[in-house]
Formats: structure tokens, C-alpha cells, sequence
């Protein structure tokens, strides 16, 4: 039994995360812990391949990511886990990603994989989970993992959204940035380097501050909900946190400088994305070249779809 699907990636623009309950105790449930916040969800993304074999013993599950296995997947792996755990029978389960964006660096590229890799699974056993099933799944295995906490909410609904209930009650719990029906700005995002997100969310001295000035951002952002006013309450956010380098600082503003309508970091990555009308691409992406090589830059159409069947 085989099946395809594609899931967008989601990149985070800001957030506060909901990792301990008002008596500063560890929350424990999963469904619990998320974070609220806001991204992007992009047309490139993580395109997965998943073969179901019939098993005499315990299910085994292999990833390829980029035609690599890839043994420390430990999201995907443990988003199918979850499935299996309610199913008889044992599977063998070979896993092929294809991410189009760069991993560890913001993207949400965790996330994706296991949405895409959970609903090709419920494909191809005719589970019937329904979507809430499937990204409640992906959310738990992110939250175990430690790679993420408010993305799949993100990719699930697409478009520019702000997500405003933690945890699994807030997947559907979102508004979006409203946009004209005739834009056609493209986004472009440039990479310097990795960040692994769990070395940031266990500070909880960290993240208090970023808390702090991520709900001040959600609350500017619902104010005057448009395209310019998100990248620069996100880009303030950025700055005011602490998370934003020099260099990413000096890309925004080379970004803007250019013709983008706003830049902002990646959350979490040194890494950036802009929002940029068509005809001004071709100058943003050259100004970004000088500070980072041209393969490590990244065009883009918003997308407004979410995960889907291939």
C-alpha cells in the first residue's frame, strides 16, 4: 500500500510559548504545551512518500529524507508511532521526504514532514482520521520531540495566520492576515545558519521575556491587521526578545531598502523571510546575495491550501 502527500512549509514570524502552567510548573500534557503567535505558510514544503508492508512482528518504520535514511527523524517517526499505537496489526512503514526548504532553520519543516507523513498513512489503512486527528497527531510528536510548538496550527490553515489558543485546542483556533484577492507578492527567504529550537525553548528565563513581548506583538498585529504591520511588529518582536542577530538585523533592513514590504526573522533560525511584489523580486534576492550564497535563497508563493493528498 502506497501514498503521496505535500505539506506546505510554515515559517514562524513570532510567538510566546506555553511551556508551564501559572504556578510555574513543567506543563506535562502535550496537548496542553503550543505557543501562541503568527507565520507564513509557504508553496514549497515537504513532499512525502509512504509505503505500508504487512509485518509478521513489531511495525519498523525507516526514513529517507532526501533519498538519506535517516535514522534521528525523530518527529516523523514519532507521529507514525502514535498512529500505530492504535492500530492491530503490525506494519513495516518506509518513509520518503522531499523538503524543498532548509531544515532546523525555522521553516517548520518538522512539522510538515509529520502532517504529510501521518495523512498519507491514514490514506493508505483508510484510517478516516479527520483533520483535526491528523494535526493533533503531528502537534503531540512536535511537542515530544522538542522541534516545535505552534507550527503545524500554522501549516494546517495556511496563509499568513496568527494562532491564538496554544496547544491542540488552537489548531483551528486562528485569524489571518486579510489580503487582497489580486496579491500576488511572493515571499523570499534567505538562510545564514541552523538554530536547534530545543536549545532555546528549555531557558525559562528566556523565554519569559519572549513571551512578554510575543503577546505584545499578537496584540499590535490584531489591532491593525495587515501585511506591512505584521513584519514590523514581528521584526520588533525579533529585536526587543533578543533573538535577532546583527547580520539578520542588516538583511531586514537591506531587504526593505530594495522594494520588500516588511522582513522579519525566522522563528527559530538565523535565517529571514520578506514579503516582496513580483516586479521588486529580482532586486531583493540580488541585495541578499551579498550576504549569503544565491542557493541559500528561497522564492516563494504564499500558500492559502494547507497539507493535501498527492
Amino acid at each position: 500500500m502506497k501514498a503521496k502527500a505535500f505539506s506546505p512549509a510554515g515559517i514562524s514570524s513570532f510567538f510566546s510559548a506555553q511551556l508551564w502552567d501559572l504556578n510555574g510548573e513543567l506543563l506535562k500534557d502535550p496537548n496542553l504545551i503550543g505557543s501562541r503567535g503568527g507565520g507564513i505558510v509557504i508553496k514549497k514544503g515537504v513532499i512525502t512518500e509512504l509505503e505500508v508492508l504487512p509485518s509478521q512482528k513489531n511495525s519498523t518504520i525507516n526514513v529517507f529524507i532526501n533519498d538519506k535514511l535517516t535514522p534521528n527523524a525523530y518527529t516523523t517517526k514519532t507521529a507514525i508511532e502514535l498512529v500505530l499505537k492504535e492500530v492491530k496489526q503490525a506494519y513495516d512503514i518506509i518513509i520518503r521526504h522531499q523538503i524543498e526548504v532548509p531544515m532546523s532553520a525555522g521553516y517548520g519543516t518538522s512539522g510538515a514532514g509529520a502532517l504529510s507523513s501521518v495523512m498519507a498513512l491514514n490514506d493508505a489503512l483508510e484510517l478516516e482520521l479527520s483533520k483535526y486527528e491528523v494535526g493533533k497527531i503531528a502537534h503531540i510528536a512536535e511537542v515530544k520531540c522538542q522541534t516545535g510548538l505552534g507550527s503545524v496550527s500554522g501549516i494546517l490553515n495556511g496563509g499568513i495566520v496568527l494562532i491564538l489558543i496554544p496547544g491542540v485546542e488552537g489548531l483551528f483556533n486562528i485569524e489571518r492576515i486579510p489580503m487582497d484577492p489580486n496579491f500576488s507578492g511572493k515571499v523570499v527567504t534567505a538562510l545564514v545558519s541552523p538554530i536547534k529550537t530545543r536549545g532555546v525553548i528549555k531557558s525559562y528565563e528566556k523565554l519569559r521575556k519572549i513571551n512578554e513581548y510575543g503577546e505584545i506583538s499578537l496584540k499590535l498585529i490584531r489591532e491593525n491587521p495587515t501585511i506591512e504591520n505584521f513584519f514590523k511588529s514581528c521584526k520588533d518582536f525579533a529585536i526587543n526578545s533578543g533573538l535577532m542577530s546583527v547580520l539578520i538585523k542588516k538583511m531586514t533592513d537591506v531587504a526593505v531598502e530594495n522594494g520588500a514590504l516588511g522582513a522579519t526573522q525566522n522563528m527559530i533560525g538565523d535565517a529571514l523571510h520578506a514579503i516582496v511584489e513580483p516586479d521588486l523580486v529580482t532586486d531583493v534576492v540580488k541585495a541578499l546575495g551579498n550576504y549569503v550564497n544565491k542557493e541559500a535563497i528561497i522564492v516563494s508563493d504564499i500558500d492559502l491550501n494547507g497539507p493535501i493528498l498527492l
